[in-house]
């Protein structure tokens, strides 16, 4: 259940550096779902993975999150195995429905069965989407989500520069603050 496939051409192997290359296309799927990029490399030595360009890839519908795909695309991805840490460069968006955050830079830390567990946004990240015929838009400095170990987020926390907008039919609404945090219950978010 830890393991990740990666598939790929023309493989080359430094043995004096233990690192693996090629500047082909390269698809991965993991136990949470799949995905593809242009180029990677792997270090046998920091057990590290960058995807070095055009990366995109699916997690699979949880019932906790509302069933739906998250589709996730960035210019790199780097994976860190023994930091548990997995890092997504930007143009970094999320998309899970009508929902879209966009930043400079996604970080997620996994915990000891590799599940996400702390996930931050920074760079001027923006949450964006549609709930109950509203738009709404998010913007700060950082945002860190804290999940559970069953896939969903427990709370969001919002630093730096805090704006937001909400428009529906009735006008539109707007705030602002230094710092923002929400608890949210599964599927109620």
């Amino acid at each position: 259940p830890k393991s990740m496939q990666v598939k790929t051409s023309n493989l080359s192997f430094d043995g004096q550096t233990g690192e693996a290359s090629t500047p082909a296309a390269v698809d991965f799927s993991f136990p949470q779902g799949h995905g593809r990029g242009v180029g990677v490399t792997y270090s046998t030595q920091t057990a590290t993975i960058q995807v070095k360009h055009e990366e995109e890839f699916e997690m699979t519908p949880s019932d906790h999150a509302g069933g739906l795909p998250i589709n996730v695309t960035g210019s790199s991805l780097e994976i860190r195995r023994d930091n548990r840490t997995v890092t997504l460069g930007g143009p970094a968006i999320v998309r899970e429905g009508d929902r879209e955050l966009s930043a400079k830079e996604i970080s997620v830390e996994l915990d000891e069965d590799f599940h996400a567990r702390h996930a931050i946004a920074e760079g001027r990240p923006t949450l964006r989407g549609l709930r109950d015929a509203r738009t709404f838009s998010v913007a700060a400095d950082r945002f860190e989500g804290y999940l559970n170990p069953e896939g969903w987020v427990e709370r969001i926390a919002a630093s730096g520069g805090v704006t937001g907008t909400r428009k529906g039919l009735a006008g539109t609404d707007n705030f602002s603050s230094g710092h923002v945090e929400l608890a949210l219950e599964p599927r109620h978010n």
